[in-house]
């Protein structure tokens, strides 16, 4: 998916349209308009990372696991747990409102990636020579 092609308004009805189909009202009280514009903050290049992440994760038949945002954060950026569901619901999980995913555990929190394993934190905006604007309208210029 080049969720850098796809205008914004398109994208919002689809997300919109997708937390209707996967039943979802409120995610950790974030109503379904706050998800979809926490999502349209990103800038088509933000929001590219973040899909790119996630699309390799394994489904399952229907247990659904924890959304972990963790190692993504620690390789790139914070998000918001609402923004990792849209993600994988963009990318054809099944999600709810616990912040759940039909995704394998295995997947979403690769064990020779978590705890003390993890890799060290680097300055993304600093090697990748971006501005926090340029990967969320939203954020304040910090860097």
């Amino acid at each position: 998916m080049n969720i850098r092609k796809i205008p914004d308004e398109e994208l919002r009805d689809y997300i919109m349209s997708h937390l209707a189909i996967n039943d979802i009202n409120k995610v950790h009280g974030a109503t379904r308009e706050e998800i979809a514009d926490s999502f349209l903050a990103y800038t088509p290049f933000g929001r590219q990372l973040i899909i790119d992440y996630y699309r390799d994760m394994e489904k399952t038949k229907g247990k659904m696991n924890w959304i972990n945002k963790t190692i993504f954060e620690h390789k790139y950026f914070y998000i918001g747990g609402t923004d990792a569901l849209v993600a994988m619901m963009l990318l054809g999980f099944k999600v709810n409102e616990q912040r759940e995913a039909n995704v394998t555990m295995r997947s979403i929190e690769p064990s020779h990636l978590t705890g003390n394993a993890l890799p060290r934190k680097y300055s993304f905006f600093k090697n990748h020579n971006v501005k926090s604007k340029d990967i969320n309208t939203g954020w304040s210029e910090w860097y």
